[in-house]
């Protein structure tokens, strides 16, 4: 049985064939169907999907999905009586041009004042290097997903710098030591800051 990494690079070298990847479960039951997050069969529309056409479960986003018969992810589980969910955001980096970094964080919206990044959730940057991919990472709630995913993180992931590993540090040591990333632990940066008013 191929992991759902093969199943997804397979799903992608024939987009139009298929809608999904199945994942089965140890006695070789139909778990859940995982959807690309890219618009269209071809990802040819940049932006994310939101909904699959009701009739060829097609990816689509707000704006190609507008005037169309549509159903939500929940309602084409519903229809097809299994589970149904988006591929994680990390399975994307590949299909990215090769110039582009990806940002993965909880919020888009900016964080409050905060002298310290204790109740910062925190984010993952991806970015390219030459040939070499490089990841930094900080943040409470972001360390802690990456220790509990630091498999999927992309195949050619070369360097990793985290930000205030903490209790983390011991997980996130043996997890690249198995996969031969160079790790670089560093010290929890300050967030500070003003915000000045503008004379009218």
């Amino acid at each position: 049985m191929c992991s759902a990494r093969t199943a997804l690079a397979h799903y992608r070298s024939r987009p139009a064939a298929y809608f999904g990847v199945g994942r089965f479960d140890h006695e070789g039951t139909l778990a859940e169907i995982i959807l690309d997050r890219l618009c269209g069969p071809l990802g040819d529309c940049p932006r994310p999907a939101s909904v699959v056409h009701a009739r060829s479960y097609q990816r689509l986003c707000a704006t190609c999905s507008l005037g169309l018969e549509v159903l939500t992810v929940p309602e084409l589980a519903r229809l097809l009586g299994i589970a149904c969910r988006l591929a994680p955001v990390l399975a994307l980096w590949p299909r990215l041009p090769r110039t582009m970094s990806l940002t993965i964080a909880r919020s888009a919206m900016l964080d409050d004042c905060v002298t310290t990044r204790v109740a910062w959730t925190g984010a993952l940057h991806l970015t390219r290097d030459g040939a070499r991919v490089i990841a930094c990472a900080s943040g409470d709630w972001l360390i802690g997903e990456l220790v509990e995913h630091f498999a999927a993180l992309p195949a050619d992931l070369q360097r990793i710098e985290i930000e205030g590993a903490g209790d983390h540090a011991p997980a996130l040591i043996e997890a690249a030591h198995r996969r031969h990333i160079e790790l670089i632990l560093l010290p929890l940066g300050r967030r500070t800051g003003y915000i000045a008013g503008f004379d009218r």
